[in-house]
C-alpha cells in the first residue's frame, strides 16, 4: 500500500505532456439509469437453493439477469417477488425474497421480469396503502393505474437540483419560528411513545395540503401493523385520507413480522363483503337484479350484523389475487381447496380442461341445507343428473373436470337466517363469477363494469355460466316488513317505460359496433320499406309535421325572419344569395350600380372571413410529472429499521459485518436513499424521519449515519407534554440550520434568538423558583419569567387534526403572523394578559381577544 502511494505521489507531480480533461462524477461510472433500466428477459431459471429470504436461482444460459432485476415464481398459488442481489458462477444468482418463502421447493421456475421492481405511481395511489412490490393492502381492490416507475432510481444530477436555500412554511408555529423545515431537507423527528407524535405527522400532512397543494407519502419501515392500521384509521376519522374523495397521502408499509425486503399480506374478507353490499344495493332494474337484496341489505347494519355472526373464510392466496395489477394464472382455480369436511356453504369453481383448447371456468353457489356443498360438488360427473345446461355441453365436447374447490365458505345457517344468508351467497356467487369472467358475455354488462378488475380479454380462460343470479329468488321465503316491501314495490314499478328502451339501445349499440355500415344499410332499407308499404300514411303525416314546424317556427332563420318546414330547407336557405345579401345589409335593387356594390361586397365579407367555418384546434395534456413542481412530505418511520432491515440482509448475503455487526454498505445504503431526498428545480421532497437511537448511544453507526443527512432535529418532550402543551415541541434542543439571517431574513432570527434567550433564562431560573419562590427574583426576572410562560403556552397550537377530541377548531398559521406575534409578545404588548389568554390560539389577536374576554369575566364576578 505504501509503495502503491509512492507511485501515485510520483505520477501526480509529474508534468502532464498534454492537458487532461477536467473529470465530472457522470464520467466516473457509467449512470444508475442506465445501470437499472429495463432489459430484455433471459428466460426462465430454476430454484436452486432456498436459504430463509435468500433463493438462489440457476440459468441454463451463459446471460444472467442484471442485478437489481425482480423475478416472478409461485409459491402455493401465489406470486413471489425476487430480486437479483449476487451473482455467484456457474450460472446461478442469489436473490433477496419479498415475501415469505414457506412452501417453496427447489425446481420450481422462476421468471426474469427484465427490470426491476416497479410500483403504481400518479393520483390513483393516494389515499392507498401498498407494499414494496406497489400492491395494495388495504382491502380495497387494485390500484387502477398503468404507470409504474422502479424503485431503484438515480438520484438527481447536480444541474437539477435548486442551490437557493428556502424555508418550507407548515403552518406550525413552533417549528416555523425556531427550527424552521428546509424546502427537499431532511428532518428528524424524535419523540418517544404519547408525546403525540402520531398527532404531529398527521398535522404535517394535512397542512402541507392545504398550504401547499402537495401531496404526503408515508413509509413505515417495520411497521408494527397494530400502529400502521391505527394511523390509516385515524387518517380516515380527521379526513387526511377520504375515500370518496381526494386524498392528499399515500402509503408504503412493510410489517415487523416479516423477513427483510418481504411485502405484508392482505385480510381479503372486508373487501369482498364490501363489494358484495355494493352489488345488492346496485341501481338497476328489477327484471336484472332481484329487488329483495337491497330491501334487505339496504341497511349496512343489518349486512354487518349477519357477516358477524357467520364470518366468511376465503381461500388461501385470493388476497394476492383480487389485489394484483393483473388476472390470476390457472393454478388459482387447480389449486382451490377442497370443500370443509364441515357441512358448509361455500360458492365454488370448476375447472374443465381438453387439449388443445382454452380451459373454461364455472362458478356457482353451494347453499343444500342437506349435505352442504361437499354433496353438491360431488354430483358433477359426466353422467351426473341435472347438470346446468353449459357443464353437460362441455362434458360432450370432451372437456373434462380437472379441479373442483371452493372461493369462500361459512357454516350452515340456523333457524330463521337460512334465507338472508342464502341472499348473501347469491351476491356472492354473482361477484365471483363477475371478477373471473367466468359468464358469458351480455350486452347488460354495463350494469357491474364497476367490479370488473381486469379486461375480459385478458384472461386465459372461457367462461362456463349462462347468467348472473341477481335475479334469481331467493328459496327460503324473506319475511319483509311493510316499510321493506314498499322499497321492492318501488324498485319493481321505477322505470318501468325505460327498461325497454335500455335493452333496445344496448342492442342497437352493439350491431353498430360490429359492423357500422351494415347497420346503417339495414336501417335504411328497413325505413324505406315501412315508408312504400304505408306511403299514404307517410304523406299525411309529414305535411302535418311541415305545417306544425313552420307554425311553430322550429326551423327558423332569425336574419331573414322567415320559417322553413323542414331542417333540410333552412339549410338550403342558407346557402341561397338572397340570404347572403340579407346579412351583408344589401337590398335586392334592379340598378346595376347596385349589383356592383352587392358583388364588391361579397368580395370584402370573404376577405375578412365573415361566413367562414374555421376548425378549433385544441389539445389537451395532463402531464402528472414533475413538472407540475409539487411539495412532497416523505415521512419514514423508522429509519433505524431501515438500517436494521439492511444489516440482516446483508448477512443473509453472507457478507462480512462492520463495526457493531451492521452491513460494510451502511454509508452507501443510506447515502443512496437520503441522496435522492433532494429539491430540484421541478419540486421538492421534505422528509420527515423518526429516528431511534439505540441504547441512547448516539455514537451507534445506525443513527451517527443518519445525523450526517439531516438538516433539521425537531424533539418531542415527555416534560413538555406533561404540562399539557401540544405540540410538545422542546424549543431549545429542536434546531435546524435553515436559522440563518441570510435564510429567514434578519427579523425572523432576531425573533427567534430573543424567544430561546428568554426560554433558556427561564428554564436557568426554575431551580431557583422551586427553592425560594417567586418573590425572590428580581424585578427584571419576574418579567423575564411572566413573559416566558406566555411564549411557552403561545407555542401550543390547535391541529385541525386532533379536533375531533379536542373540539377546538384548528389553526394554520402564516409565517409572517408567527413573527410579529412573538414579536409583539417579546415587546410586553400582552403584559397586561393572562397565561391562560395565550393558550392553544393561532395568533395574537386571537390571544388578546380572548384575554380580554377572561379579564371581562374576572370583572364581571
Amino acid at each position: 500500500m505504501f509503495k502503491s502511494g509512492i507511485s501515485s505521489f510520483a505520477r501526480a507531480a509529474r508534468p502532464a505532456v498534454l492537458p487532461r480533461r477536467a473529470l465530472r462524477p457522470s464520467s466516473l461510472r457509467v449512470p444508475i439509469s442506465s445501470r437499472w433500466a429495463s432489459t430484455a428477459s433471459v428466460g426462465t431459471g430454476k430454484i436452486h437453493q432456498v436459504i430463509g429470504a435468500v433463493v438462489d436461482v440457476k440459468f441454463d444460459s451463459q446471460k444472467l439477469p442484471a442485478i437489481l432485476n425482480s423475478l416472478e415464481t409461485e409459491n402455493n398459488g401465489q406470486k413471489l417477488v425476487l430480486e437479483v442481489s449476487q451473482h455467484l458462477g456457474e450460472n446461478v444468482v442469489r436473490c433477496i425474497a419479498m415475501d415469505g418463502t414457506e412452501g417453496l421447493v427447489r425446481g420450481a421456475p422462476a421468471q426474469d421480469t427484465g427490470a426491476p421492481i416497479t410500483i403504481p405511481v400518479g393520483p390513483q395511489t393516494l389515499g392507498r396503502i401498498m407494499n414494496v412490490t406497489g400492491d395494495p393492502i388495504d382491502e380495497r381492490g387494485p390500484i387502477k393505474t398503468d404507470k409504474r416507475l422502479p424503485i431503484h432510481t438515480e438520484a438527481p444530477e447536480f444541474v437539477e437540483q435548486s442551490t437557493s436555500a428556502e424555508v418550507l412554511v407548515t403552518g406550525i408555529k413552533v417549528v416555523d419560528l425556531l427550527a424552521p423545515y428546509a424546502r427537499g431537507g431532511k428532518i428528524g423527528l424524535f419523540g418517544g411513545a404519547g408525546v403525540g407524535k402520531t398527532v404531529f405527522i398527521q398535522e404535517l400532512i394535512n397542512n402541507i395540503a392545504k398550504a401547499h397543494g402537495g401531496y404526503s407519502v408515508f413509509t413505515g419501515v417495520g411497521e408494527r401493523t397494530r400502529e400502521g392500521n391505527d394511523l390509516y384509521h385515524e387518517m380516515q376519522e380527521t379526513s387526511v385520507i377520504q375515500l370518496d374523495g381526494e386524498s392528499k397521502v399515500a402509503l408504503v408499509f412493510g410489517q415487523m413480522n416479516e423477513p427483510p425486503g418481504a411485502r405484508a399480506r392482505v385480510a381479503l374478507t372486508g373487501f369482498i363483503d364490501d363489494q358484495v353490499h355494493k352489488l345488492a344495493c346496485l341501481d338497476a332494474p328489477s327484471w336484472y337484479i332481484n329487488p329483495d337484496h337491497k330491501a334487505v341489505f339496504g341497511d349496512r347494519s343489518v349486512y354487518d350484523d349477519l357477516v358477524a355472526l357467520y364470518p366468511l373464510s376465503v381461500a388461501p392466496g385470493l388476497a394476492d389475487v383480487l389485489s394484483s395489477s393483473g388476472p390470476p394464472s390457472s393454478s388459482v382455480f387447480t389449486t382451490l381447496p377442497d370443500a370443509p369436511a364441515k357441512k358448509s356453504w361455500a360458492v365454488y369453481g370448476l375447472w374443465f380442461v381438453k387439449p388443445g383448447d382454452a380451459p373454461k371456468l364455472y362458478c356457482r353457489s353451494g347453499t343444500g341445507s342437506a349435505g352442504g356443498v361437499k354433496s353438491r360438488l360431488e354430483s358433477y360427473k359426466p353422467d351426473g343428473n341435472n347438470l346446468p345446461r353449459f357443464v353437460d355441453i362441455a362434458f360432450k365436447d370432451g372437456y373434462t373436470l380437472s379441479h373442483s374447490g371452493v372461493f369462500c365458505w361459512t357454516s350452515l345457517p340456523s333457524d330463521g337466517y337460512t334465507a338472508r344468508l342464502r341472499a348473501r351467497f347469491l351476491l356472492l356467487e354473482a361477484f365471483f363469477t363477475i371478477v373471473f369472467h367466468a359468464c358469458t358475455p351480455m350486452i347488460t354488462d354495463f350494469y357491474v363494469e364497476e367490479f370488473v378488475l381486469w379486461p375480459r380479454q385478458a384472461v386465459g380462460w372461457a367462461p362456463l355460466c349462462s347468467h348472473l343470479p341477481l335475479k334469481e329468488a331467493i328459496r327460503g321465503g324473506i319475511d319483509l316488513s311493510v316499510e321493506q316491501l314498499e322499497i321492492v314495490t318501488a324498485v319493481r314499478r321505477a322505470r318501468a317505460h325505460d327498461v325497454a328502451m335500455e335493452a333496445s339501445k344496448a342492442h342497437r349499440a352493439r350491431r353498430r359496433a360490429k359492423d357500422e355500415d351494415a347497420y346503417k344499410a339495414k336501417v335504411t332499407s328497413s325505413r324505406k320499406a315501412w315508408a312504400n308499404k304505408n306511403l299514404n300514411k307517410v304523406n299525411k303525416n309529414a305535411a302535418k309535421v311541415r305545417q306544425k314546424n313552420i307554425s311553430t317556427r322550429r326551423f327558423y332563420c332569425n336574419d331573414c325572419d322567415k320559417a322553413f318546414q323542414s331542417d333540410s330547407a333552412l339549410k338550403s336557405h342558407l346557402t341561397r344569395q338572397s340570404h347572403a345579401d340579407v346579412l351583408a345589409g344589401i337590398k335586392p335593387s334592379p340598378l346595376s350600380a347596385s349589383a356592383q356594390k352587392v358583388k364588391a361586397k361579397r368580395q370584402e365579407n370573404k376577405d375578412k372571413g365573415l361566413f367562414s367555418c374555421l376548425p378549433c384546434n385544441k389539445s389537451y395534456e395532463n402531464d402528472w410529472s414533475d413538472e407540475e413542481g409539487q411539495d412532497v412530505l416523505l415521512f419514514i418511520d423508522n429509519i433505524f429499521r431501515f438500517t436494521q432491515a439492511g444489516s440482516e440482509v446483508s448477512a443473509l448475503l453472507g457478507r462480512i459485518p462492520s463495526a457493531v455487526g451492521y452491513q460494510p454498505t451502511l454509508a452507501v445504503d443510506m447515502g443512496g436513499m437520503q441522496e435522492r431526498i433532494t429539491t430540484t428545480t421541478k419540486g421538492s421532497i421534505t422528509s420527515v424521519q423518526a429516528v431511534y437511537v439505540p441504547a441512547d448511544d448516539l455514537t451507534d453507526p445506525a443513527p451517527a449515519t443518519t445525523f450526517a443527512h439531516l438538516d433539521a432535529t425537531t424533539v418531542l418532550s415527555r416534560g413538555i407534554s406533561e404540562l399539557g402543551i401540544y405540540p410538545a415541541v422542546d424549543p431549545l434542543d429542536s434546531k435546524s440550520r435553515m436559522l440563518d439571517p441570510r435564510v429567514v431574513g434578519q427579523e425572523h432570527y432576531d425573533v427567534a434568538t430573543r424567544v430561546q434567550q428568554i426560554l433558556q433564562e427561564y428554564k436557568s431560573l426554575q431551580d431557583i423558583i422551586a427553592i425560594l419562590g417567586m418573590d425572590e427574583l428580581s424585578e427584571a426576572d419576574k418579567l423575564t419569567v411572566e413573559r416566558a410562560r406566555k411564549i411557552q403556552r403561545f407555542l401550543s397550537q390547535p391541529f385541525t387534526v386532533a379536533q375531533v377530541f379536542t373540539g377546538i377548531e384548528g389553526k394554520l398559521v402564516d409565517l409572517k403572523e408567527t413573527i410579529n406575534s412573538f414579536k409583539a409578545i417579546l415587546n410586553g404588548e400582552g403584559d397586561n394578559l393572562p397565561e391562560g389568554a395565550f393558550y392553544m390560539v393561532g395568533d395574537f389577536a386571537s390571544a388578546k381577544a380572548k384575554g380580554e374576554k377572561i379579564l371581562a369575566e374576572l370583572e364581571g364576578q
